[in-house]
């Protein structure tokens, strides 16, 4: 019902927008920080990233999508090593690269099947590897709800543009209740992740994003008969 950029724009307003109550409940205190340059870095890889997720899932299965995310936590556990220092153990090791070759499996490149949507996946999760970083950064030093109010209110800033260039309001309940939907589980979304990069190493995350393929596969099946 709604063009891409609109559906970013919704996504994170309502975040935002349900983040406010607590991100206000100590006035100001909570929004002081001395890191906005990182702030606004990840809230821009995130608008970029989010969008050309988005518009992948507008032309390939969800479960297809999914796999070919599968690349971003051996991105992102490369990415760790270098600018982190963090320490790589076999057993991750062997997890990143047998999720690399069902990623590949999956992309198929080089075959009539290969789909060029695929790449801007692909590009996404290059973003989604050094928004890691940022925010692995930004945990040792800035509050949770900090993180969130600047990440929600940048990333909606910028899309407001693009969402006005394109501009369909909304026309019953359940459109609202969609979009609302979208940003308060983005909010949940955040808000675990946040939480679990001040508890464990960038690597280890990586690694545990694989369950995602299963929960993806659950609700694609149910929601749209992917199989």
């Amino acid at each position: 019902d709604f063009h891409i950029f609109e559906i970013v724009f919704f996504h994170n307003f309502f975040a935002l927008f349900f983040l406010l109550p607590f991100a206000f409940r100590k006035g100001f205190k909570n929004l002081a920080t001395k890191k906005i340059n990182l702030h606004l870095g990840r809230a821009f890889l995130g608008v970029i990233s989010l969008a050309l997720y988005f518009f992948t899932l507008t032309k390939m299965p969800l479960p297809e999508v999914r796999g070919i995310a599968l690349c971003a936590p051996l991105l992102s556990s490369i990415v760790a090593i270098i600018f982190l220092k963090e320490k790589l153990s076999i057993h991750i090791l062997i997890a990143l690269i047998i999720g690399l070759l069902c990623s590949l499996l999956i992309i198929k490149p080089a075959t009539p099947s290969f789909s060029i949507a695929s790449i801007f996946i692909i590009i996404a999760m290059v973003m989604w590897a050094f928004i890691d970083i940022i925010i692995k950064l930004l945990s040792n030093s800035e509050d949770n709800i900090t993180q969130l109010f600047y990440l929600f209110f940048f990333m909606t800033i910028f899309s407001t543009p693009l969402a006005i260039f394109v501009w369909q309001t909304p026309n019953n309940l359940v459109q609202y209740l969609w979009l609302i939907s979208t940003g308060i589980v983005f909010l949940l979304n955040c808000t675990a992740v946040c939480y679990a990069y001040r508890s464990l190493k960038l690597v280890m995350l990586s690694a545990l994003n694989f369950t995602g393929m299963i929960f993806t596969s659950i609700i694609a099946y149910f929601a749209f008969n992917e199989v």
